[in-house]
């Protein structure tokens, strides 16, 4: 009797132990599965983030590929081809009536342009942008000078004109001589500078 009792208690030892065993093993699985769950879910982040980033950089070199169609467009018809043929050094006799909508369109934030991975496109962009908001201000002071020019022009062909507004026309059509050099000079740089960014797109 005691012989049974020890046999059942050695079988029960063994049940006991293979029950154990087949708890730990289950144990593991699940933690084996959890682990493998959270790393395809880490997975799937990366990926989504990837994603989400690539269309990020994607929309940012759509939205500077449009500001330089946009300026472009405009920039031929207005004034590049004026520019070619004018003798600037006499003085901008253009009024490039669109240069403040253009202006305000490149005044946005360019910031972003940090976030584009390729270091050449960044400094590409960068140029465009800083050399056609220096070239546009020049406008905008060009066509400000013109306005100012015609008005006085036309005050001393009258007998009201005083010596001053005498000499404020020369020194307009000074101002107006140097800064158009400086645009024509700045015209050509814009060019290459534009030639560069597009390149990219």
């Amino acid at each position: 009797m005691q012989i049974i009792d020890s046999i059942l208690s050695i079988s029960n030892l063994n049940i006991g132990i293979a029950i154990i065993a087949i708890l730990l093993l289950l144990l593991w699985g699940f933690n084996v599965a959890r682990k493998m769950r959270n790393n395809i879910l880490i997975a799937r982040k990366h990926r989504d983030r990837n994603r989400e980033e690539l269309k990020r950089i994607n929309d940012l070199r759509e939205s500077y590929k449009q500001d330089i169609e946009i300026f472009l467009q405009s920039y031929r018809n207005d004034i590049s081809t004026k520019l070619d043929q004018s003798k600037a050094e006499n003085g901008l006799f253009i009024f490039w009536s669109g240069a403040e909508d253009v202006y305000k369109k490149f005044a946005s934030d360019t910031s972003q342009i940090n976030n584009l991975p390729n270091k050449e496109e960044r400094i590409a962009i960068r140029s465009f942008y800083t050399e056609t908001k220096a070239f546009l201000d020049g406008i905008l002071y060009n066509n400000y000078l013109l306005k100012k020019y015609q008005y006085l022009h036309c005050k001393v062909k009258t007998t009201t004109a005083t010596s001053k507004e005498v000499k404020e026309v020369d020194d307009v059509a000074h101002q107006m001589s140097t800064l158009g050099a400086q645009l024509q000079q700045q015209h050509h740089e814009l060019l290459n500078s534009l030639q560069s960014a597009r390149a990219y797109y």
